[in-house]
């Protein structure tokens, strides 16, 4: 008799942000939870160890916040004393479930991976890896909890590869390529064109954002008002480099034309999409790009950028442009967009096709 296979998922943060990282790991719990409730999994847990939320699972899934202790800040003794905390959960956990595979689901979780091999030697170990987070040279001691890793699964064939070329011992495991997925709406959105052709777009305004572009976006604001007459652009999104931008809207002249929207729940993220003419989020270091999937999903063609793993979601000159991330490039490609009506909507509906037939769990 085949057993079922029984899963540990031990996650950073799920709930308490919405950045890429922990949508990803919310969808996961998702998939997990629609498995143990199709009886396709045996006793199962997720585990998140800097939210606060507990909760019973559906069937055999268990779902577990752990909150222990973070910070931006925090040194690697920090950061370890705060793991080492969260270690009695997490191995009384293991323990109860006693899992034929484990996921760690991002590389600071490294650590816990030697002490998980003692205590559950058989157990399959899975390393989750996304984008920027592991674009950076492995610690010591993320190196060695990699040796007991036994797959990696990345979002992207571009962070596989770019993380393999700065960690060479990453390079060595097999990688699976998981790209990330979006819901299917559960009715059609309902456009709601505004009388000014409007750009949106979507990220954190931080400064150690700057590969966003979302100044490069801005300073194209005069060009692409010059030839499309009423042109807005509306950001959702903030953080702590919003003063920084503000002030190019004002020295470029595109003070009038920029709306910084600030952090918005995803009703009205979602509105914003609903009433726009194109996204834009011309990336240079993007891990994925799900937001080019939600711009599809709303009826919009996007403009990302031709660097990173936008190439491999957006099919240039067929649902969206990808264009350097500079001023010129991506006032031509707006005002391309914008004075065509008919490409606009050929563009959304092909990309829209493609979320529903690639990217739709």
């Amino acid at each position: 008799m085949k057993h079922r296979p029984r899963i540990f998922f031990l996650a950073l943060d799920s709930w308490s942000g919405e950045g890429g990282i922990q949508r990803h790991n919310r969808r996961l719990q998702k998939v997990l939870q629609e498995l143990s409730e199709s009886n396709q999994i045996d006793t199962s847990c997720f585990m998140s160890i800097w939210d606060d939320r507990s909760e019973r699972g559906q069937n055999n899934l268990s779902i577990r916040g752990v909150r222990a202790e973070q910070s931006a800040k925090m040194t690697t003794k920090q950061r370890l004393l705060s793991f080492a905390r969260a270690l009695v959960p997490v191995l009384t956990s293991v323990r109860k479930v006693r899992p034929t595979t484990i996921v760690l689901a991002h590389r600071i979780l490294l650590p816990f991976s030697p002490i998980l091999k003692l205590l559950s030697p058989t157990s399959q170990q899975v390393l989750v890896i996304y984008g920027v987070e592991a674009w950076t040279p492995f610690k010591s001691i993320e190196n060695i909890g990699l040796k007991f890793i036994n797959q990696v699964v990345s979002i992207s064939k571009y962070t596989a590869a770019k993380s393999g070329e700065i960690n060479g011992a990453l390079s060595n495991k097999p990688v699976t390529i998981i790209p990330c997925a979006i819901d299917e709406l559960t009715t059609a959105p309902t456009r709601s064109s505004r009388i000014t052709p409007t750009l949106v777009t979507a990220s954190r305004l931080a400064k150690q954002a700057h590969d966003k572009n979302i100044d490069k976006i801005i300073e194209a604001m005069p060009a692409i008002a010059a030839s499309i007459p009423g042109a807005e652009l509306r950001i959702v999104g903030d953080g702590d480099d919003r003063a920084r931008l503000q002030g190019i809207a004002s020295s470029c002249g595109a003070r009038d034309s920029v709306t910084f929207l600030g952090r918005v729940d995803d009703k009205a993220k979602n509105d914003e999409l609903a009433s726009a003419d194109i996204f834009v989020l011309p990336s240079t270091r993007e891990g994925f790009g799900i937001v080019y999937l939600e711009g599809w999903q709303y009826g919009l063609p996007v403009i990302g950028g031709n660097d990173g793993a936008a190439t491999e979601v957006i099919s240039d000159g067929t649902d969206g442009f990808g264009v350097a991330p500079t001023a010129e490039a991506i006032a031509d490609a707006a005002v391309k967009l914008l004075s065509s009506p008919e490409l606009r909507k050929e563009f959304a509906a092909n990309g829209l096709k493609k979320v529903e037939t690639v990217y739709s769990h």
